[in-house]
């Protein structure tokens, strides 16, 4: 039998209420010889045993301590529990979880005969294993209808539902802050650029649906808008190649949208306060990871070969999000990776399908505009670009369509139409030298 403690002994509030919940009445603390509500350290050193698991990392197993013999960071189990119970019993309970870890068979200690640990969450290792298994079930079990999938996403972002004012929900639209999107596309060819622009809402906004291809946040077939808040960014995420040539344009809003803002969910992090014993700061803090690591997902960089294997689960919270009849999201809002930290920087949106609508984008609205990238001189049979569009502007007097239940949310500015010739290309690295060793 394990000594007794008590709630004055212990300084973590979580701790303490525990005591008092599952504690004997009017017994005995070992340690302060009080009566009161006390609790056996055997019933509290799984708890300590798993907040070291979920907060903490072994670094007196590291390669610098075992091989080189540098001496180990971090402090010794019973040093961390003194912050949260007093000196004598945080002893008493550092011998109880060192025991547990001792391997009668084999004779060895989990993490060596003195372990130093460092405060190093392992829930990113948890998080990545969750990740992980949202992608397998997504490929083996069911794609669209997914228990699993819809039950993990319901918890992270559950409290979105709780708080529908939220500062990650933001309006965007015509009298916002954010009322106009850029949008760029490649060309690598002049003369496809040419046929393209002619009709410049229909070959700047979303593809229709059969030559929609998949996309980080959208599946085949299923057209989105990626636009961004700046030209540069838009022009940074299309990543054009030399000899290239990218078209940009701005797109105003016409109607308010609801956003959800990645950057806002992904930088709440959990109150420094909270204990590390309660469950619900693990819940929070893997949200909080979670949410982090969807973010990072949505800006790095994915090559061409990988993309339908990188985006699988970046669809499905896409489609998540868009359906959810609680939230009513438009779209997200995220940060560029792409972009130049000394140049203009901006952040990503993408417009889910019902909000990707372009006005006069319809074929049947193309009128008999054409474009023209080069102008000629015929006396000195030279040419130069000198981009132009001959417009015959579509219908303007009547955005709404019979068939259309909602007003197209986007209106391309045609006088915001700009074509840049790609001669160069600049790269910004972090060099890592390679170290030979025999």
């Amino acid at each position: 039998m394990s000594s007794r403690v008590c709630s004055l002994c212990v300084t973590d509030t979580y701790l303490k209420d525990l005591i008092h919940k599952m504690g004997e009445s009017q017994s005995e603390c070992d340690f302060c010889e009080l009566r009161s509500t006390t609790l056996e350290l055997d019933e509290l050193a799984p708890l300590f045993e798993k907040m070291l698991e979920d907060y903490y990392e072994c670094s007196s197993l590291s390669a610098a301590v075992v091989v080189y013999d540098y001496p180990p960071d971090g402090e010794i189990i019973d040093e961390i529990f003194q912050n949260f119970i007093l000196p004598e019993p945080a002893k008493e309970l550092a011998e109880l979880v060192s025991d547990g870890w001792f391997d009668w068979s084999s004779h060895e200690h989990r993490f060596g005969e003195d372990p130093h640990f460092i405060r190093s969450s392992s829930l990113p290792v948890q998080l990545n294993r969750e990740w992980y298994d949202l992608d397998q079930s997504l490929r083996s079990s069911a794609r669209l209808v997914n228990p699993f999938v819809a039950g993990t996403l319901e918890k992270i972002f559950s409290p979105l539902f709780n708080n529908i004012t939220t500062a990650a929900i933001i309006t965007a639209g015509p009298d916002q802050l954010i009322n106009t999107l850029f949008r760029a596309r490649v060309f690598q060819s002049a003369q496809r650029m040419k046929i393209e622009l002619s009709h410049p809402e229909r070959a700047l906004g979303p593809p229709p649906s059969k030559l929609a291809t998949a996309g980080r946040m959208n599946a085949k077939g299923i057209p989105v808008f990626y636009g961004a808040t700046h030209k540069h960014t838009a022009i940074s995420e299309v990543r054009p190649p030399v000899g290239s040539f990218v078209a940009t344009c701005s797109f105003t809003l016409t109607r308010d949208l609801r956003l959800l803002d990645l950057r806002e969910l992904s930088e709440v992090e959990p109150p420094p306060n909270l204990s590390l014993f309660d469950p619900a700061t693990r819940e929070l803090d893997a949200r909080y990871r979670f949410l982090k690591l969807l973010e990072g997902k949505l800006t790095m960089p994915i090559m061409p070969e990988a993309a339908d294997e990188g985006y699988l689960i970046t669809q499905a919270i896409a489609d998540f999000l868009a359906t959810h009849p609680k939230l009513n999201i438009d779209g997200l809002v995220f940060s560029s990776s792409q972009t130049d930290t000394d140049g203009p920087t901006g952040c990503n949106i993408i417009l889910f399908t019902k909000a990707a609508s372009v006005c006069f984008s319809a074929e049947s609205e193309k009128g008999s505009s054409h474009f023209e990238l080069w102008e000629f001189d015929d006396e000195s049979d030279s040419s130069w670009i000198s981009p132009c569009l001959h417009e015959s502007l579509p219908p303007q007097e009547d955005l709404n369509q019979p068939f259309q239940t909602l007003l197209p949310a986007l209106r391309l500015n045609r006088e915001s139409l700009a074509i840049h010739e790609v001669t160069g290309v600049s790269y910004r690295t972090d060099e890592h030298s390679v170290y030979l060793r025999n």
